[in-house]
Order: structure tokens, then sequence, then C-alpha cells
């Protein structure tokens, strides 16, 4: 076992050197705060270990972690200079605490599900993440214990790609971009190999550009999901979340049985689009549509989807570039209620609700 450790009752970690001990410790203990807060409660045990070659990680006896009952996150730094993990392009902030959210998560499905602790992620061609949770779920808590820099970044992404995003829909539905594009390089050299009768070898892993955009827009979207989650369920709704997912059941189903949105994606979306506007500024304003129903342009739902302060500001400071704008009492007459710029209250103004959108809002709201 490494010379140096840190344990605590949330996690174990493993260092070949004190400073590399001591430069972890804060991302780790950050991730299992970030857990605490997202789902109420303390996150299940983990184990991470810190390696300063990739000869000491090949080689390194990960069975006794195992043992213990624990999932673990070996971690060998990037070198220097060298983009991140996430498909964000941050040169300088390493992403220990959005892997180490990945683990805590795993660790609390498998507790969920009675599972005894795999060793490890396994073939690089099996599903990422949990395979009992969705991989836009799993991205999302790991987003979401990423450090305010690196959820500013993606949040910039997303504004400057809004009108590309990845529909709902398929986005919970869909296998991440990353695994999915890795594993039909990996396979397609195999069966190359096969073909030509030899072993497989080393295998270039060169995402297309494509991909690469869309990995994107997955991390970006799966962090601001959770966001806007957690904001409209309040605390320890995304264990909520977790849990219903864990026995099958569908996103729409889960919010629907909270009554906190329709039970109908569409109209999560629609939802979720109003919040990114509303909170994070007129960059996330989507084009006015028609409406079927022959309103006016006067004839709009103006309630807010929400009256409480946006969830992402403990995170996000006002100030941080794609933060939310800061706060007036004056604005909307109501304190605590987020800010908007002008132009962007103006848009909404004039924005179209359908019917059973105004109902659901009314309904939300307490009205008849």
């Amino acid at each position: 076992m490494a010379p140096f450790s840190d344990r605590t009752d949330e996690y174990a970690i493993y260092a070949w050197s004190s400073e590399e001990l001591e430069k972890a410790r804060p991302e780790i203990a950050y991730a299992a705060e970030r857990f605490r807060a997202l789902f109420g409660a303390p996150p299940p045990r983990i184990a991470v270990v810190l390696f300063d070659t990739r000869e000491r990680m090949i080689g390194f006896d990960f069975d006794s972690l195992g043992q213990e009952g624990l999932r673990y996150l070996p971690w060998l730094p990037p070198a220097p200079g060298a983009a991140p993990a996430g498909g964000i392009g941050l040169r300088g902030l390493e992403p220990l605490s959005h892997e180490a959210g990945h683990v805590f998560l795993m660790a609390y499905a498998d507790r969920k599900l009675g599972l005894a602790t795999p060793s490890g992620r396994g073939d690089p061609t099996s599903r990422y993440g949990h395979p009992a949770l969705p991989d836009w779920f799993d991205e999302a808590i790991a987003t979401l214990s990423e450090s305010p820099e690196i959820q500013a970044l993606r949040r910039e992404r997303l504004a400057g790609a809004i009108d590309d995003r990845i529909p709902l829909a398929e986005l919970v539905a869909m296998e991440h971009p990353v695994a999915a594009g890795l594993r039909e390089i990996i396979e397609s050299a195999r069966s190359q190999a096969r073909a030509e009768g030899r072993e497989a070898g080393v295998v270039r892993l060169q995402m297309p550009a494509e991909s690469r955009q869309q990995s994107v827009l997955f991390y970006a979207e799966a962090l601001m999901l959770g966001e806007f989650l957690a904001e409209r369920g309040g605390p320890a709704f995304l264990a909520r979340v977790a849990d219903g997912l864990l026995e099958g059941r569908s996103l729409e189903t889960i919010v629907g049985e909270a009554g906190i949105l329709p039970p109908d994606l569409g109209e999560i979306e629609r939802a979720w689009l109003d919040w990114l506007e509303l909170s994070w500024g007129s960059s996330f304003a989507q084009p006015l549509q028609p409406s079927a129903s022959g309103q006016s342009p006067t004839d709009v739902c103006t309630a807010p989807p929400h009256g409480r302060p946006v969830y992402a500001s403990a995170s996000s400071p006002p100030g941080v570039p794609g933060g939310p704008v800061p706060r007036r009492s004056s604005d909307r007459g109501r304190a605590g209620t987020p800010a908007r710029d002008a132009p962007s209250r103006r848009r909404r103004r004039r924005r179209r609700c359908s019917p059973a959108r105004t109902t659901w809002r009314r309904q939300s709201a307490g009205a008849p």
C-alpha cells in the first residue's frame, strides 16, 4: 500500500507523496460535501489511490480495496498542459472532484441495490458509469461535484449552443457520447484485427469532431438539468431521483409523482429552458414560437417557474462568467427572486404559453 494516507468516515486516500495527498484532500472532501448537499446524507465510503507513475498504477493490487467493500478511484494526475477529463478543454484545473463524484454515486447505487462492490469499471467497451443508472444522471452528479470555475465554463458552452442542444427526450435515453465513440473505435479495431488474423494491439483513440461537440453538450446539459431538478425539488431531491431511476422508473414519472413538474418530457424541457433564462440570463433565451391556440402576443404566462433562490448560486457566485445575475431586492418587488436583465424581461413578457402549461403553473402556484 502507498506510504501516505488519510482516512475518514467518507473516504480513504492513499498516495506516494505527502504533497499529492495534501493537494487531493480538499478535492475529495469537496466532492463528499457536494454529495451530502445533493443527497441529504453522507456518501458511502470510497478509496482514492493517487499514483505518481503509470507503472505503479498497473502493478497496484486493487483486490485489497475490493475486499473491504470499497469502490475505488485510481488517479494519475494529467500531464502539465493536458486538458482534464469532461470534454471541456479547460487547462490547469484537474477534475479530481468530478471523478470522485462518479465513484460516490456508484457506491451509493451498489449500497441501494445490495450489490457486492465490483473491482473496477471493466472492459472499455462496456457501458459507461453504473449499469443501473442512465448516463446523464451519472454525469449530472459528477459535474455537480466540480469547482465553480469548471461549471461556469460548461454553462457558457451550453449558452453558446442552446439552439443546437441535445433534446431532453434524447438526453435522458442516450449513452454517454464518449463511451459510445470509444467503444465503436475499439470494436472496429478488434474486428479488423480478427479479420486479419492478428491481435488488436494498441488502438489510437481519436474522437471525431462531431462526437467531441456532442460530448461538450452532454456534460453541460447534464449539469444544468441536475441543478434544475435540485432547485425545483428542494433538499435531497436528487436522492429521490436516483432511487427512482434505480427502481427502473423514468424521469418524467419521478418528477410527476413528486408534483414538481408535469409528467411529460416536453413540458419538463420547456420548464427547464424557462429556468435557464430566468436564472442565468438572456443568453439562454429561446426564439418566440407561434401559438396553435391563436393567443395574441400579450396573452402570455408571466409567472416564473419558481420563487426560490437559484440553487447553483451557492457554488457559482454572482460575477463568475455564466453565473447568475446579482440579485436586486427591488426586482419584481420580491426579495430573493433572481434578477434578470431588461432584455430578458421584455422577451419573457412576450413569450407564449400553451393552455396546458398555463394550467400546470396555476396548479403549482396553488391557484384554482
